[in-house]
């Protein structure tokens, strides 16, 4: 990837000074001109994301308003149209945007492949039409109304269902599948953990059906070197498909209850007498995986996909409808203090 062409500007040393020195930053300072700043989303060690409505569909929504309107559906289709814009932290890190943005153009380009096989709902959340032009401290993507990440569901794994865990191995699998074998180049993430995996639903109303699961954050994602091959390139490329593959086994470590740090003990406490005996030796294989060298289980995870894939899409396709509600439950719960905050705002910015 070439290096972007980006000069820091007394502005963008002015804002790592203040967040070096803990003074809050004005997000509308640094956003685009045409959005308006709603909530922070979260921050993270390359970026900040915030929350945004684009000022064109502010404005329409501010036209349409009459004193018969339903502010309840006038607040649920704007919050259909909020976006994420992730705003660098420092001069430094607009180089894993620039990384970012190529990595999902590529997505974008090879969304559909010959064979027909699409990425589908996995990479949904990158097809909005704003871009990264190479130089700007931004970029945006679309986001959906009820949304946490997998890290702020851990303190509620307990209580969710067992199929929550085949949910997540389905979808993770199949985002690692299209884009290290199906995606031309192929594609490595770089960057997977638990924070970068989103859980969310694209409507405010409960639903029949399991949450949307989408992985974000390419900034040190790693495109496929073309040919000629030189052997360094190859060999980091490889390093990162191994590292995706650790990343993964962690994430699902967390999810069945293996102290992924020591994975030679099991976490006692996270075994709940409901799972089922698939679930329990997911673990185990989980386990004993995690233990092995980083080099010598490629293979090895290669073949427990061959075990388990199918049997995770069968448990997410034959889901129960009370699993479904308690998914939904446990979510909303969690996303409910940042959704009534964006609500609030929401309507400050329509009625004043």
């Amino acid at each position: 990837m070439s290096e972007p062409n980006f000069v820091p500007t007394t502005l963008d040393m002015t804002r790592v000074m203040d967040r070096l020195n803990g003074v809050p930053c004005d997000p509308s300072l640094l956003l685009p001109a045409t959005y308006t700043h709603v909530a922070i989303a979260g921050t993270g060690t390359y970026g900040d994301v915030h929350f945004c409505l684009q000022n064109s569909a502010l404005l329409s929504a501010r036209s349409g308003l009459t004193a018969s309107t339903d502010r309840s559906a006038a607040y649920e289709k704007l919050i259909k149209q909020l976006v994420a814009i992730k705003i660098c932290c420092e001069p430094d890190s607009i180089k894993t945007l620039q990384t970012e943005h190529e990595a999902l153009r590529t997505i974008r380009t090879y969304k559909k492949t010959e064979d027909g096989e699409t990425c589908g709902e996995l990479f949904a959340l990158l097809g909005h039409g704003q871009c990264f032009d190479g130089s700007s401290p931004y970029i945006v993507t679309s986001t959906l109304p009820i949304v946490c990440t997998l890290e702020s569901l851990k303190s509620s794994l307990l209580v969710l269902p067992e199929v929550f865990t085949w949910l997540i191995y389905n979808k993770l699998t199949s985002a690692l599948h299209w884009l290290e074998d199906t995606c031309t180049p192929g594609i490595t993430h770089g960057d997977m953990h638990s924070g970068n995996v989103l859980v969310g639903y694209p409507s405010l109303h409960s639903t029949d059906s399991l949450p949307e699961i989408k992985l974000i954050d390419f900034g040190r994602a790693l495109l496929q070197p073309p040919p000629p091959y030189t052997p360094a390139a190859l060999i980091r490329y490889e390093q990162s498909l191994r590292a995706d593959q650790t990343h993964f086994l962690r994430i699902l470590g967390r999810l069945v209850g293996v102290d992924v740090d020591r994975p030679g003990r099991l976490v006692r406490s996270e075994s709940p007498e409901d799972r089922g005996w698939e679930w329990c030796d997911l673990k185990m294989e989980v386990q004993d995986l995690l233990g092995m060298g980083e080099w010598d289980r490629m293979d090895e995870v290669g073949k427990m996909r061959g075990r388990w894939d199918r049997l995770a899409e069968a448990r997410v396709q034959d889901v129960k409808a009370k699993d479904v509600e308690q998914i939904w439950d446990v979510v909303v719960g969690v996303t409910q203090g940042k959704r009534d905050e964006v609500r609030v705002k929401i309507e400050e910015l329509l009625y004043g």
